[in-house]
């Protein structure tokens, strides 16, 4: 998966950080999902399984 494929935007009315990365045909999960997201979306992607551990570069806030 390319994070590049992926776009990152503040909702215009929720003020939250989205890392959309919605129907980018991707395979796997993003490598590089920037630390202060608060929405990720990955919908209708071909993503199959989820490895262990493959969120824990995201912060908790």
């Amino acid at each position: 998966a390319r994070p590049s494929q992926c776009s990152c935007y503040v909702g215009p009315v929720n003020r939250l950080h989205y890392f959309d990365c919605y129907t980018k045909e991707l395979s796997s999960v993003p490598a590089a999902i920037p630390v202060n997201t608060q929405i990720l979306q990955l919908q209708n992607n071909r993503i199959q399984s989820l490895p262990v551990g493959v969120f824990d570069s995201v912060g908790s806030q």
